[in-house]
């Protein structure tokens, strides 16, 4: 009986084109390769002067740039949120490498640029 099984199942799979080996053919999409030799990306810097300092980071983030932040009057930053760019370098329209440093002064939001110069 298990026999008579097995050749059934068999006869089946064979009258409804199932096999065990993958199908190819024009239907079958061809696979992905990565490329061979990936170049270094770069990026144009926007301008991040007057932007929250939180979403200025998220955006380097993305386009996968490292970022350091520098009070302009020497405060240590706790919540990015409250801290307003007020300076970069490089300087917008500058073509930077995907991994390079971006040096963002800020201030605190709220405070006037004259508060925050010693």
């Amino acid at each position: 009986m298990r026999r008579t099984l097995a050749v059934l199942a068999a006869v089946v799979m064979g009258l409804t084109g199932c096999s065990a080996q993958p199908v190819s053919g024009p239907s079958a999409p061809p696979p992905v390769s990565p490329p061979a030799a990936a170049s270094p990306e770069s990026v144009v810097l926007e301008s991040f002067v007057g932007a929250k300092l939180d979403d200025v980071q998220h955006a380097l983030d993305q386009l996968k740039l490292k970022h350091e932040v520098v009070s302009g009057d020497g405060k240590k930053v706790l919540v990015a949120s409250n801290w307003t760019v007020t300076g970069q370098d490089p300087a917008a329209g500058t073509e930077v490498k995907t991994g390079s440093t971006i040096r963002l002064t800020v201030t605190e939001a709220g405070a006037s640029p004259a508060a925050s110069r010693p």
